[in-house]
């Protein structure tokens, strides 16, 4: 901090922010919130799966690159049998994707 004292207040927001997060991850009500969330974005691209080979569409696009960190985070918790196995669409989806180093 001392060598770029300009970023000590962002670094503090950070800080502060990320305290404040782990606050919220203790309270089970934001917790089935946040399930419930993504139970429904999950469903949706499963959907969408059903239709198309990504998610915009027949090519690899943006939206893809926005799921792929989302599908990486559930197999890196010890998720990936209820999240993504349990929907074909996802998961012959995630096995042909670019492989990610987790």
């Amino acid at each position: 901090m001392a060598e770029s004292p300009e970023l000590a207040s962002a670094y503090h927001r950070k800080l502060k922010d990320a305290y404040e997060t782990e606050e919220l991850l203790g309270n089970p009500e934001v917790l089935k919130r946040s399930k419930e969330h993504l139970v429904r974005l999950l469903d949706e691209v499963e959907t969408k799966l059903k239709e198309t080979a990504y998610l915009a569409g027949e090519e690899f696009s943006m939206a893809d690159v926005m799921l792929i960190p989302v599908l990486a985070r559930l197999v890196l918790l010890k998720l990936e049998d209820e999240y993504i196995s349990s929907r074909p669409n996802i998961a012959e989806y995630w096995v042909v994707m670019p492989p990610v180093q987790l």
